[in-house]
């Protein structure tokens, strides 16, 4: 975990998540919203900044799912939600303010 790289212990680590499939055969995945928490004696950003490393570039299953699947997180960091139901760029259909008119989309 990048956390034990920058010298923090994380303990009372926690993953769980709540999937919604699709009510036509092979019923698909919908969306998946993942629960984080944890305890850690870093400052609540670096945490979200862990969390959304993981999300982005380590975790197989997101990357995945993501290009077509409504995929959420929510972060509980030392008993505190400091994230709740946020949306990583996935298969929403949504327009990402990018600067640039919309070129990106998720």
């Amino acid at each position: 975990m990048m956390a034990d790289n920058d010298g923090y212990v994380v303990s009372n680590y926690k993953v769980s998540a709540e999937i919604v499939r699709t009510t036509d055969v092979p019923m698909k995945l919908d969306s998946m919203h993942i629960m984080y928490e944890f305890e850690g004696s870093f400052e609540r950003v670096k945490a979200k900044h862990y969390i959304l490393a993981s999300l982005e570039s380590y975790c197989t299953t997101v990357n995945s799912v993501r290009d077509s699947v409504k995929i959420s997180y929510s972060i509980i960091h030392n008993g505190k939600n400091i994230a709740d139901k946020e949306s990583i760029a996935s298969g929403t259909g949504t327009l990402l303010d990018d600067g640039f008119g919309g070129a990106c989309s998720n």
